[in-house]
């Protein structure tokens, strides 16, 4: 079993890359916050790593399945290794990756604030979005260059093509290495 968690500010192509993969075919594609009616709101941190455990606990149970999940949205990556279904995960030698798709902050800002603006936010919570946003994306940056190149990997604005390629259903070079290890809970 194979799962790739594909991790991004907002803005940076995780819809359109999980929209990609579905429409060529990958069969085991799904947003991280996507979720049924009554649930979290899918903007809270804790929410989206729930659900990344919850996620990364189903692939634990079907470990012998010979698969590749893909999950997108935003994770944190030290969030998630933090956690008991981490361990579990350790066990069942799940091949678990990061994949970050970066892009300038001025891009990300550029975007937001005109989504934003377009949803109706004040230009107060604006600066304040953007704010908590720039340390996501800092922290998500330190963390994937921590776990390069064993783990995670950084994808650069323009080239969903690369990350489509490294998360393909049959992609050996990148994602088919070790499975995770303990020693990133220790960093």
């Amino acid at each position: 079993m194979r799962i790739t968690f594909v991790t991004g500010p907002s803005g940076s192509g995780k819809t359109t890359l999980a929209n990609q993969l579905t429409g060529g075919g990958h069969p085991h594609v799904q947003e991280l916050d996507a979720h049924p009616d009554g649930l979290p709101n899918a903007a809270h941190g804790e929410w989206l790593t729930w659900r990344a455990q919850e996620l990364l606990h189903a692939a634990v149970l079907d470990q012998d399945v010979d698969e590749h999940r893909v999950v997108t949205g935003i994770v944190m990556p030290f969030d998630l290794i933090d956690t008991p279904v981490w361990d579990r995960a350790v066990e069942a030698s799940v091949t678990v990756r990061f994949v970050l798709l970066d892009r300038p902050w001025e891009r990300v800002e550029a975007g937001m604030t005109d989504r934003l603006s377009a949803e109706g936010w004040d230009s107060e919570d604006i600066t304040e979005q953007l704010l908590i946003n720039r340390r996501q994306v800092r922290r998500m940056r330190r963390q994937i260059d921590v776990l390069f190149p064993e783990y995670g990997c950084r994808v650069v604005e323009g080239k969903l093509d690369v990350a489509a390629d490294l998360v393909a259903p049959d992609a050996t070079s990148v994602l088919r290495s070790r499975p995770a290890s303990n020693w990133m809970r220790n960093w």
